[in-house]
């Protein structure tokens, strides 16, 4: 087993690494930034970080999503002299995390990204090999499966109106562009293309092309701003069908403002977790609904909630026939138009709902945990040297 440096900045798969890797008897250093007490957390973290590589002399360095590394290329340097492999791992449209850190990249660098359409993304700014690497569950997220259901339907997720609100704050876009922001997302969530930016270049060029005069972090900004914005136009368009079964939904509180709040439920956002695992499981139907920066792939419920013990209905995505059995092990809707008809035939067929939770348990335990998905890093990235 190779030694591993994890970059571990508290983010997302900051506890699933560790736990796999452990079980994997894998030898790694959790390296992890915390806080300083004199506030010094920036200026001190990258000698941190350069003196824990020399003193552990990994056969390899993995970050979550590129976070760690430096836009002036001091890690990459040290790497690329040091003749250390870097292994990024995209759990989030890649383009979202290159744009603008090009030279964070040493020469050595293999990229891993859970999103289908992602390593085409990747070569648009990086040229480099791209694996594709699917979300999982973590083992320890497996409960017992209940047969009581304190709740028809739940829906956990926010609205995205906050993330938009920080973009605004963020930066500062020209007028036009964001007044012409909302119509492209509008046609990302009508075409769900699988290559975003690819689409505003082709169906957008003049927007392309203004996006483009901003500096690196305004086109990063602006990207998001439209991604952020179809995001909520489409899970807006998907939670309204489920409102007829009055369900729960855990989010935060702007729902009270864009839905009619005597149909639903509300509940503040809960943290990702033991408590959200609870909910899955007390809840008869758990609704999903994907992301357009990667409207390819599966979310991180389609494995959690089976995992949890519950049952969830979620949109279709290319990457979900690559992972399950449609019928047999997930069930999805095509168009928003089918949602309100699939609860009401899961709700009354508890039979079918079991069977199908039961299913997804034993293809996530045999296929799809985070064990599998660093074994498999592990396998591909020696396979690469």
């Amino acid at each position: 087993m190779p030694r591993i440096l994890f970059i571990n900045m508290g983010y997302y798969l900051s506890r699933e690494i560790p736990s796999a890797l452990t079980k994997l008897q894998c030898p790694f250093l959790n390296f992890q930034p915390g806080r300083l007490p004199d506030g010094r957390d920036c200026e001190l973290f990258l000698p941190r970080l350069l003196k824990a590589i020399a003193q552990y002399k990994p056969h390899m360095v993995l970050t979550v999503n590129g976070l760690g590394l430096d836009k002036d290329g001091v890690v990459a340097e040290f790497l690329n002299t040091a003749g250390i492999p870097l292994v990024v791992w995209f759990v989030d449209n890649p383009e979202l995390f290159c744009l603008g850190c090009e030279s964070s990249y040493p020469d050595k660098t293999i990229f891993f990204t859970c999103d289908p359409d992602g390593p085409a993304k990747v070569r648009r700014w990086v040229p480099c090999v791209t694996h594709v690497l699917p979300l999982a569950a973590d083992t320890n997220t497996f409960k017992p499966v209940t047969t009581t259901h304190a709740r028809k339907v739940s829906f956990a997720g926010d609205t995205w109106t906050g993330k938009i609100a920080v973009c605004h704050k963020n930066h500062f876009f020209p007028r036009v562009l964001v007044r012409q922001a909302l119509g492209v997302a509008r046609a990302l969530v009508d075409q769900q293309p699988g290559d975003g930016i690819g689409f505003i270049q082709t169906r957008f060029p003049d927007i392309y092309k203004q996006a483009l005069t901003l500096p690196p972090n305004g086109q990063n900004g602006f990207w998001h701003l439209v991604y952020w914005q179809a995001n909520r136009l489409y899970r807006i368009n998907c939670v309204e069908k489920i409102l007829p079964f009055r369900p729960l939904i855990v989010g935060d509180r702007y729902w009270k403002r864009l839905l009619p709040e005597e149909h639903f439920e509300a509940h503040p956002p809960v943290a990702y977790g033991e408590e959200v695992f609870r909910l899955y499981g007390m809840s008869a139907i758990n609704f999903a609904c994907s992301s357009m920066q990667m409207a390819g792939a599966v979310t991180q419920r389609v494995f959690d909630v089976p995992a949890s013990g519950g049952f969830v209905l979620t949109d279709a995505r290319r990457q979900l026939d690559d992972l399950f059995d449609r019928g047999k092990e997930v069930v999805c809707f095509d168009s928003t138009d089918e949602i309100g008809p699939l609860i009401q035939r899961y709700l009354e067929d508890e039979g079918k709902r079991r069977n199908i939770i039961k299913a997804a348990r034993m293809r996530i335990a045999s296929e799809h945990t985070y064990v599998h998905r660093m074994q498999t890093l592990i396998q591909m990235v020696n396979a690469s040297l």
